[in-house]
């Protein structure tokens, strides 16, 4: 107990200097006359603050509306406006006195901002607190509806629109402006009149057989917004929709005849008519009626149009199908018949799309397709499904029929990842007695995720099959398997050796994966370049990939450079430079290269040297004159071999900074420039007035490294404290802070 007298005494020093509960007040509220006052002062966010604690007080703030309606029209911060608005909006009704100022709001030609996202809002905000007003704000809105500027009377409306169905008594001049010859107020007025409600359906109603076609759309539009509680429209919007011209009143008069209600049968058909109209708009307000129907009614209509008519027809029907989803899983036999029928061609697969929109329902027939057709839409649509398809897909495995395993095999082979759990499945079809589908399910493995300790030994005994393909396979998936394949090494170098050129190919990539730890196969490999086969490249290749261990290759390798293709000599110079130092004896031959009149050549002749040669005295003359080389891939890697050289390649900083005036050479020069630590101050004092900042700020970098050998610097680096990028100015006072400090 006595440990915890000292935490006792400061507990009870603490609420002594605390003092009387009275200290635990919370601050007094300010009052609305002071808050008036501070709308005034000069610090914005006292302002913002203001404008809003008054509109937190609501009604209780009516004696600011005057002050809040001058602070919405004069005040020049966004925020103090918005918070200004939305006090109006919250007093209501009583902030009448604010409507002229927020009629004004409404013009956003004349209003604050400069950005059109701002004006918006502005115009935005000025509606919703006229609408929030009410009633009283109905004449200057009347008023205002008949304002030349569109925005204005888009935004009246927008007013109207907000104070509902106490506006009824403007349901007639809102209906004269569904025909404006502005498209946003045409928009406002008729959403006004859908939240005025059903008061104005018969207007509407009347519209729907005006003289202009924007009223005709407007009408049905807002009748659409009313909603079910305007179902009484229905048969007039059914008769626009069947007999309407123009295309934007006849999508307008489908989407809201979905919206009110109508006879579900009638109205699909209604839309089915128009589901292949000329326009866009009417086609995607009868694909979008459409799938507000009933399934059961709209899924026979469909199916009956994909056994007739024109292809458009079909491949329209087949698309709402796979919108439809799983509750049209009953037209999959008809999309598979009518596939089979007329066919698909890339890139647009309507029917094949569908049945995997349907998904999982569709598996069963897609499976059977497997084995009746050989052809690749049901693996296309299987794979597409993913997943959901795979139970199916591992009882196919468990059974016995030849072509329909191996589609299921090649099936989960394209899921990938998605496949996981039907490894043991296929790791047990590695034992069958067919050879096509061992070879299938060799290569399917690693996609789908399989460990290989799982499989091993049937991959050995699988580069020892009697069958080519399983053993092109095998070798495949040891390529796939990468390092980890080692122990089968022995196997894959006697399979370089395969009667089989396919096999001999795969065993030498298989090789070429296994990099370092396939050393022991560069003998075979020799004797494989030797013999000029079908394989060259690949063997190269491989032999680069084994790296130095290689090194019995490159008297062989040096043979290859002169009369061979130009492929197979750019492969000879990558690889000996991934055999790198150990490939010295080939450095006359690549010198030599270093002037050939192919580009390709040259370019990957120097990249060899600088990998092979660490010598500056060997190599560096070679290297400053391919820095001069017209082809810039020929002296991008002569600088990549100079930055290798480090310090010791000063004496071709002057050509480096040349090359910065090349922009497709400047990044690779600036890296090769870094290694070397240049010491030419002259240069980078020069660098310092570069256009691109990227040399800018390297020349800083480089100084600030100098330190006090950089004085004569200092006024350039002082320029540059000025300059237009950040970085090229903090480095520069890194720079200058280095040389002051020695």
């Amino acid at each position: 107990m006595n440990a915890f007298k000292p935490l006792l005494l400061l507990l009870a020093l603490a609420l002594a200097a605390v003092g009387q509960p009275d200290s635990f007040a919370q601050p007094k509220l300010k009052s609305v006359d002071e808050l008036i006052k501070e709308l005034e002062h000069s610090d914005k966010f006292v302002r913002r603050d203001a404008a809003q604690h008054l509109g937190e007080l609501g009604s209780r703030a009516k004696a600011a509306v005057p002050a809040l309606a001058r602070v919405s029209e004069e005040d020049s911060d966004q925020q103090v406006w918005f918070n200004s608005v939305m006090a109006l909006a919250k007093i209501g009704p009583d902030a009448k006195e604010a409507i002229p100022a927020l009629i004004r709001g409404l013009d956003s030609s004349k209003g604050r901002g400069e950005r059109r996202a701002y004006r918006r809002q502005v115009w935005y905000r000025s509606a919703y607190a006229l609408g929030r007003i009410g009633p009283e704000a109905i004449p200057a809105l009347l008023e205002a509806l008949e304002n030349r500027e569109s925005v204005v009377r888009a935004g009246a409306a927008k007013a109207l629109g907000w104070i509902g169905p106490k506006a009824s008594e403007t349901i007639p001049r809102l209906i004269q402006h569904l025909s404006d010859t502005n498209s946003d107020v045409r928009q406002q007025s008729a959403e006004a009149l859908g939240e005025i409600g059903e008061d104005a359906k018969p207007k509407l109603i009347e519209a729907l057989a005006a003289a202009e076609a924007p009223s005709r759309s407007s009408a049905a539009f807002a009748l659409g917004w009313i909603g079910v509680k305007a179902k009484d429209a229905a048969p007039n919007l059914a008769q626009l929709v069947e007999k309407e011209s123009d295309p934007d009143a006849r999508a307008s008069a489908m989407n809201a005849l979905s919206k009110v209600g109508f006879e579900p049968d009638k109205m699909a058909r209604l839309f089915l008519n128009a589901i292949n109209h000329e326009h866009e708009k009417v086609r995607l307000s009868a694909v979008n009626g459409l799938l507000t129907v009933d399934a059961q009614i709209t899924v026979p209509l469909l199916i009956e149009r994909l056994q007739t008519g024109p292809l458009d027809r079909q491949e329209r029907a087949a698309h709402i199908l796979g919108r439809i989803g799983p509750k049209a899983s009953v037209a999959v036999p008809h999309l598979i018949n009518t596939l089979r029928t007329v066919g698909e061609e890339p890139p647009f697969f309507p029917f094949s799309d569908a049945i995997v929109q349907i998904g999982t329902r569709a598996v069963p027939a897609l499976i059977h397709e497997l084995e009746t057709k050989e052809e690749d839409w049901p693996i296309r649509c299987l794979r597409a499904i993913g997943q959901p398809a795979l139970p199916g897909l591992i009882e196919v495995l468990g059974g016995n029929r030849k072509r329909l395993r191996i589609a299921a095999v090649q099936v989960l082979s394209g899921l990938g990842p998605d496949a996981k759990g039907a490894e043991a499945a296929l790791v047990r079809l590695l034992e069958d007695s067919d050879a096509k589908l061992r070879s299938e399910v060799l290569v399917s493995l690693h996609r789908v995720g399989a460990k290989p300790a799982s499989y091993f030994s049937q991959l050995e005994k699988a580069l020892k099959d009697s069958s080519p393909e399983v053993r092109k396979a095998a070798a495949t998936a040891a390529y796939h398997i990468g390092a980890e394949a080692k122990q089968t090494l022995p196997l894959l170098v006697q399979a370089c050796k395969d009667t089989d050129a396919s096999v001999q190919a795969e065993a030498v990539r298989a090789l070429g994966a296994m990099g370092a730890d396939a050393a022991n196969a560069v003998g075979t490999l020799v004797e494989l370049l030797n013999g000029n086969g079908r394989a060259q490249l690949d063997i190269i290749r491989t032999l680069g990939k084994i790296g130095s261990a290689s090194e019995p290759a490159v008297p062989r390798l040096i043979d290859l450079i002169e009369g061979s293709r130009k492929d197979i000599r750019a492969q000879v110079f990558v690889t000996l430079g991934q055999i790198g130092p150990s490939a010295k004896a080939a450095a006359p031959a690549l010198t030599k290269s270093s002037k050939d009149p192919e580009r390709e050549i040259r370019a990957s002749a120097i990249a060899a040297l600088g990998r092979i040669e660490s010598d500056p005295k060997a190599i560096f003359s070679i290297l400053l004159e391919a820095l001069n080389d017209e082809a810039s891939d020929v002296r991008k890697p002569a600088a990549v071999a100079l930055g290798k050289l480090g310090s010791q390649a000063q004496e071709a900083v002057p050509a480096l900074f040349s090359m910065l005036k090349v922009d497709d050479d400047r990044l690779v020069v600036l890296e090769s420039l870094r290694q070397i630590k240049v010491k030419s101050v002259p240069l980078l004092i020069e660098a310092l007035a570069h256009r691109d900042p990227a040399v800018r700020s390297f020349a800083c970098e480089s100084l600030a490294r100098l330190g006090s050998e950089a004085k004569e610097a200092v006024p350039a680096l002082q320029k540059s404290l000025n300059d237009d990028y950040d970085s090229v100015r903090r480095q520069a006072r890194m720079a200058l802070r280095r040389i002051e400090d020695g």
